[in-house]
């Protein structure tokens, strides 16, 4: 094979190859241009919490995000930073920008970092969409870390239905997220689902497909109530999702992309959990 192929438009052309045996195969080293932020997840932690006194389920993601693209070659200068967004904002590699589309009716949205609240956020809802975009407190480079929570309010009827033995059923997304053109990965995600106080977890919610780690209930009281609230969660491990929810992840994930998967949970007089097969692609 040539050292270097030929070049025909848009399209490498290697060969002519000598006799080859069946089946044989030969890695191939593709080296291009790509000046878009390379968005990096390795931790999330989201929470889910249902209050049955305020007919609301709340929702916070923490994220420990890096960048990895190309490191900085000279020391980061903010004044030439903002020059270069004055007269050519378009131009750059680093991440400036994350989009979040929620349920539609989401109120009550929040963004903080380690340092606290961050105002350059703009959240907009009505009646056919929820969109909240966030700015970093600085934009992130190649190389950069960092980490930062988001949390917002649904009305539980978006996420809840009555069963006909008489208790609820919670139907919620494993993984939203923001979406973003270039799209981004996930190496680890932590879903903790917190019920009512006095709901107890079904078994079946040990045998969620694509989840690495499952350990076993445990309790979590954000307020103090009478009985502490159960709480679980279930963890996923090398989740890459690209900008489209409904996308399959590379065949190298060992974990499946969660578009639209089902964390459920039961609970009446009787205290019961169900858990409803996930909707996943592999």
């Amino acid at each position: 094979m040539a050292e270097f192929p030929q070049r025909q438009g848009s399209k490498l052309t290697y060969g002519p190859f000598t006799e080859k045996p069946a089946g044989a195969t030969e890695p191939v080293s593709v080296r291009f241009e790509f000046n878009k932020p390379v968005t990096h997840v390795s931790r999330l932690e989201r929470d889910v919490e249902v209050s049955h006194w305020g007919g609301n389920v709340a929702f916070e993601e923490r994220y420990v995000l890096y960048h990895r693209g190309a490191n900085l070659s000279s020391l980061f200068n903010r004044v030439k930073w903002q020059q270069s967004q004055y007269h050519q904002p378009a131009t750059t590699w680093a991440l400036k920008e994350m989009k979040f589309p929620l349920r539609v009716g989401s109120a009550d949205p929040y963004y903080t970092d380690v340092i606290g609240n961050v105002s350059t956020s703009r959240f907009r809802s009505n009646k056919r969409e929820a969109l909240l975009e966030i700015k970093p407190r600085y934009p992130v480079f190649g190389g950069w870390k960092y980490p930062f929570t988001v949390g917002w309010n649904s009305d539980a009827k978006n996420f809840l239905r009555r069963t006909a033995t008489g208790g609820f059923v919670l139907n919620v997304p494993f993984l939203e997220g923001p979406r973003q053109p270039e799209g981004l990965e996930y190496e680890q995600v932590q879903v903790r689902v917190i019920l009512p106080e006095g709901a107890e977890y079904d078994p079946l919610l040990d045998s969620l497909p694509g989840l690495v780690t499952n350990p076993p209930p445990e309790t979590s009281s954000s307020t103090p109530p009478s009985q502490p609230s159960p709480s679980r969660r279930p963890t996923s491990r090398s989740t890459a999702p690209s900008s489209t929810p409904s996308a399959a992840p590379p065949s190298s994930s060992p974990a499946a992309t969660w578009s639209t998967t089902c964390a459920t949970a039961s609970w009446s007089s009787h205290t019961t959990t169900r858990c409803q097969p996930p909707c996943a692609s592999r």
